[in-house]
Parts: structure tokens; C-alpha cells; sequence
């Protein structure tokens, strides 16, 4: 299992994904405090493939997104991640 932390603050819209982002087939665990920010981002997630679970933040070790980002950018950090 691998664990990591994404923090994003927002995220520019797009109500389908690039078709050049890379895709997956993972469960990962969404942590956000934010009820809209956390559902947009579940959308996204989904949208490329991934399956999405959802928690309110945590403290810990984080890889950052420059904001604003989109879709394509979220899944391809993502898919970096869990490549590692």
C-alpha cells in the first residue's frame, strides 16, 4: 500500500477529462476539509479511472499541486505518486 498527502487549495474545472491524461485503476484515499473542494476532486479522480474514498484532512507528509490546476495535472501528479 502506498500512502501520500495532496494539498490543494483549488482546482480549475473541466467537466470531462483530458484524454491525454494518464488514467488508473487504484483506490486512493481522498483527504480534504474542504465538502466542495473534496467533492470536485472526487469527481475528477473517478473520471480518470480511479476508485475514491473520502476523509477529512490529516497532518502528515504531502506532495503540493500548484494552484490552480487541472484535472489532467491532478491525475498525472496522482499517477507520479503512486509510480514511486
Amino acid at each position: 500500500m502506498t500512502c501520500f498527502a495532496m494539498v490543494a487549495a483549488s482546482m480549475a474545472s473541466s467537466s470531462q477529462p483530458d484524454a491525454r491524461a494518464p488514467r488508473g485503476h487504484e483506490t486512493v484515499l481522498l483527504v480534504e476539509d474542504e465538502p466542495a473542494v473534496r467533492e470536485m476532486t472526487q469527481v475528477a479522480l473517478q473520471r480518470h479511472g480511479y476508485t475514491v474514498l473520502r476523509h477529512g484532512i490529516e497532518t502528515g507528509d504531502a506532495d503540493f499541486l500548484q494552484m490552480p490546476f487541472s484535472t489532467s495535472v491532478l491525475a498525472a501528479k496522482l499517477r507520479r505518486v503512486l509510480d514511486r
